[in-house]
């Protein structure tokens, strides 16, 4: 089988996609709007890499009329690869950009996977977004949605069916791993693109309020990833006289992701927007990890309220903090949590299983 995708090679997403796929036995041609790492795909013979040379900055651009024009022009590179390569099934991931060229291509069968922002947030920023995202979904020949929760707001744009394909978890990368040795402290954590909507800056003002009733514990607070949002973060952490126990990580490596999460007691994430899935929440659970939650669509999704993990209110710093609390002075409820959490995620959302519905789909299609 040869599958042609159109995708973000900067995405860890779209990384262990393609080469899951490639280890499936599968032909794998990626082409790419911006730049793509050199050597990323090496030790992979079947698949194929091509940058259509737009710089990172042009494809953020936040004129969408400017960007589709240049899309235009550079359609004819994308109908030249499928004119060499001929794929069996071409395949978008990311409706508001690699989707929308996709669908300019004319090519069939075309597959499109829907992640998150490209459908609540793209279409609702002009009448010309919602048209051209309803004119991509016609154009599918099957649309795939990362979870349940999008699929009412996908929907809005189709009558079309939607197949449910989740990111899924490595849970053999992804599994408890003692990384403490000696005397440690009791570690609160969180994996997320530094961003207002991922509400770490509540995770901060809960963690004041954990330090404040448990003034002789060693506790702190390890943030993982890098965004915009750093400096005032920090500049909260500061105003709050807690700043010497916050560690911000800034960005890792994916494959050092596991060790940080390891490193927590609590995984903790307050979103104060809609989650597409909560990928980093499942990632803690099949670490075996107790997670606290915002009471958000995505997170309520995948996490069972006092089973797998504690669902919170939204906005609602006192209620985290509480359930923060809650966890360091009870850690059977701690285990047990994180213990359900790994079944969980094996159960339901292994990467294993995600890749092979992924290809039943696409042996569908062909048949």
């Amino acid at each position: 089988m040869k599958v042609l995708i159109l995708g973000n090679p900067e995405s860890s997403h779209t990384v262990k996609w393609v080469k899951a796929l490639a280890g499936k036995g599968v032909q794998v041609y990626l082409l790419s709007l911006n730049r793509v790492a050199d050597n990323l795909f090496a030790d992979h013979p079947n698949i194929e890499v091509q940058s259509l040379g737009l710089s990172n900055r042009f494809v953020m651009h936040k004129n969408p009329r400017c960007v589709k024009v240049v899309y235009l022009g550079i359609l004819p590179k994308i109908k030249k690869v499928i004119k060499t390569f001929q794929p069996d099934i071409l395949h978008s991931h990311y409706i508001s950009s690699y989707g929308i060229l996709g669908a300019l291509t004319g090519f069939h069968p075309y597959v499109i996977s829907v992640w998150g922002s490209d459908i609540y947030r793209f279409p609702h920023r002009s009448w010309v977004n919602k048209l051209l995202i309803k004119h991509t979904l016609k154009q599918a020949d099957a649309i795939l949605s990362t979870s349940n929760n999008m699929v009412s707001q996908i929907k809005r744009f189709t009558t079309k069916p939607v197949k449910i394909t989740p990111f899924g978890i490595d849970t053999e990368s992804f599994r408890p791993v003692s990384v403490k040795t000696g005397e440690n402290p009791f570690v609160i954590g969180t994996v997320k693109h530094l961003k207002k909507i991922y509400g770490i800056d509540l995770l901060i003002k809960a963690f004041k309020r954990i330090m404040d009733w448990n003034p002789g514990l060693n506790v702190r607070l390890l943030i993982v990833g890098e965004g915009r949002e750093r400096k005032n973060l920090e500049n909260l952490a500061n105003e709050l006289h807690i700043s010497y126990n916050v560690d911000f990580a800034g960005n890792v490596e994916p494959n050092e992701v596991p060790y940080y999460i390891n490193r927590m007691d609590v995984f903790v994430a307050l979103s104060v927007c809609k989650e597409s899935f909560g990928v980093s929440v499942l990632e803690a659970g099949a670490c075996k990890k107790p997670v606290v939650v915002s009471n958000v669509s995505g997170f309520t999704e995948i996490v069972k309220d006092n089973y797998t993990g504690i669902v919170v209110p939204l906005n609602d710093v006192t209620k985290a903090a509480e359930n923060i609390h809650r966890l360091i002075h009870d850690s059977r409820l701690r285990n047990q949590l994180g213990k359900n959490a790994r079944n969980h995620v094996e159960q339901h959302y292994s990467f294993l299983n995600s890749i092979n519905s992924m290809l039943r789909i696409y042996n569908q299609m062909l048949e």
